[in-house]
């Protein structure tokens, strides 16, 4: 039993990356409540969030051991520090406890949660493996984060303009991950036959393609926000995020160096919560510039 224990802990650890999605469904709740979240309602959303998105991680691991000896040797099933059993015990519980936890905040959670889970499903299961086809792969990573994050404004039963706006922007991002994660996996991924964006188009068009990205999130945003009121310091935050984010992008474009790749996807996940930090400081009501 300890073995287990330490098997689905090893795990866990290894997928302190769906820690972002919690903060995408908590991000939401708390824009979408004007800065005045219920607390409960709160902490069962971020963790419901965080686990329905592990339960979907451990999944994708368990599948994914042939690519892995040749991506990402160190995993915890590749490396033998856990056992397919304990993925699909951690599988089944957090997916189960994550269920539980949206069922007591109301039925429209639920449902989102419910819907991820199967999106989630969707993307491992060998009798559908969205992740070894294209473009079923970042159309199911896009939804299944879309609906993570309006999660959120069923928490409060409303979809808000700042609630679509916010899930429609994390949904791309999670896409422009998804992506470099697919950058950095090249030579696995041809190995094992699973067509991606940088396999089909090539590494330098794809990284052009998902320089797009954070073009088209800022576009978004910028048209509705007629919709909702964004202080006198939202464009220069959204600018220096999309500067950052493209600039990256094309030092990449000088030498497809896979340790540089990987390292980029990491800051970018710190780029993922400085975007839902952004709707939040947006849309703050600050005390006007005199001259």
């Amino acid at each position: 039993m300890l073995k287990h224990i330490k098997g689905v802990l090893s795990i866990a650890r290894a997928e302190s990356r769906v820690l972002l999605w919690a903060g995408a469904i908590v991000s939401v709740v708390i824009a979408a409540s004007g800065f005045n979240p219920p607390l409960l309602k709160l902490i069962l959303a971020g963790v419901g969030g965080y686990l329905i998105t592990l339960s979907a991680y451990t999944l994708n691991e368990l599948f994914d051991i042939k690519e892995d000896l040749v991506n990402s040797p160190n995993r915890p099933l590749v490396s033998g520090a856990a056992k397919p059993i304990d993925a699909i015990l951690l599988f089944a519980l957090a997916g189960l406890i994550s269920l539980i936890l949206a069922s007591m905040i109301n039925g429209l959670t639920m449902i989102f949660f419910s819907l991820a889970f199967v999106l989630g499903i969707a993307y491992s299961m060998p009798t559908v493996r969205a992740k070894r086809r294209f473009p079923h792969k970042l159309v199911v990573s896009a939804l299944g984060s879309g609906l993570d994050a309006l999660a959120g404004g069923a928490v409060l039963g409303q979809f808000t303009p700042i609630v679509i706006i916010m899930a429609i922007s994390w949904s791309l991002f999670i896409t422009l991950l998804v992506s470099m994660g697919d950058m950095a996996d090249v030579k696995g991924d041809r190995e094992a036959r699973v067509k991606t964006l940088p396999i089909i188009l090539g590494e330098d068009r794809a990284l052009r393609v998902m320089m797009a990205f954070p073009i088209v999130i800022g576009a978004i945003t910028v048209i509705f926000s007629p919709y909702y009121s964004l202080n006198y310091i939202a464009p220069l935050l959204l600018l220096s995020i999309t500067v950052y984010v493209i600039s990256q992008l094309s030092e990449l474009r000088k030498g497809f160096d896979n340790k540089k790749i990987r390292s980029t996807k990491q800051h970018f996940r710190f780029v993922s919560v400085a975007m839902q930090a952004f709707f939040i400081i947006s849309i703050l009501p600050l005390p006007l510039l005199h001259p």
